[in-house]
């Protein structure tokens, strides 16, 4: 997102993210988020990375050298819905919890999607999100599990 416009909203993403896991307060999720929470629930595994103003998300299913950037105004939701579809009421440090298999989304947005386990580490300079299919790798970088060999 070189050369990219960041709202006041974006920069304050993180800020609003930390409020939201550790008092409960909840985000109301909007249709960019769901579609974003879609990507991160559906298909494959990812590492998420809140900081100012960015998102910064490796996928499993998407083979790049650099992480897909999203506006930081997002995080707030996705992470209010991650902790409700976890049954998580806040999250001080971190926490690690199951969610699915349901439907979820906005009207506009719906997706379905099987378990997945879910870990959410807050600091004051980022939350890291990771997304996998089996407990045990919940530990390991995404670039760790899927790291490809490129022949020239």
């Amino acid at each position: 997102m070189q050369d990219t416009l960041y709202s006041e909203a974006d920069y304050q993403g993180l800020a609003r993210s930390l409020i939201v896991a550790r008092t409960g307060v909840r985000a109301p999720l909007t249709d960019g988020a769901s579609k974003l929470l879609g990507f991160f629930l559906m298909d494959g595994e990812c590492d998420a990375l809140i900081g100012a103003p960015v998102i910064e998300v490796r996928y499993s299913w998407l083979q790049r050298r650099k992480p897909s950037t999203y506006f930081a105004s997002l995080a707030p939701e996705l992470i209010s819905h991650l902790m409700d579809l976890g049954g998580v009421p806040t999250i001080d440090k971190s926490a690690q919890f199951t969610v699915g298999p349901t439907t979820t989304g906005t009207e506009r947005y719906r997706f379905g999607f099987l378990k997945k386990w879910v870990l959410i580490d807050c600091s004051y300079e980022s939350i890291l999100i990771r997304i996998r299919d089996q407990q045990p790798n919940l530990s390991i970088p995404l670039q760790s599990i899927y790291q490809t060999t490129t022949i020239i």
